[in-house]
């Protein structure tokens, strides 16, 4: 039993291990109510939801929601569902 339990606690992982995505951009707006924020890649924007599992770093030690500011760039690992991006980990690069 345990092994099979484990068995499925690692498959899960993979799969969400394997739709998670990464980008680097700039941020553009925050909306601190609703707990998201916009980056721009390139010539596109998207909005980034955070939940209270997201991590937050900045300058190698551990950040929250608040220290996002516009025009700040940032690295974000992200994964999808149907209403949109989610950020698992967004790290904070200095201005």
């Amino acid at each position: 039993m345990r092994k099979a339990l484990m068995a499925v606690v690692l498959s899960s992982a993979f799969v969400v291990s394997a739709q998670a995505k990464e980008q680097t951009g700039t941020i553009v707006s925050i909306d601190g109510g609703a707990k998201t924020f916009v980056c721009e890649w390139k010539d596109k924007s998207w909005t980034y939801r955070t939940t209270e599992k997201t991590g937050f770093r900045l300058r190698g030690k551990n950040g929250t929601f608040s220290d996002l500011k516009a025009g700040v760039r940032v690295n974000v690992g992200y994964h999808t569902d149907d209403k949109g991006r989610i950020a698992d980990w967004v790290n904070i690069e200095k201005r």
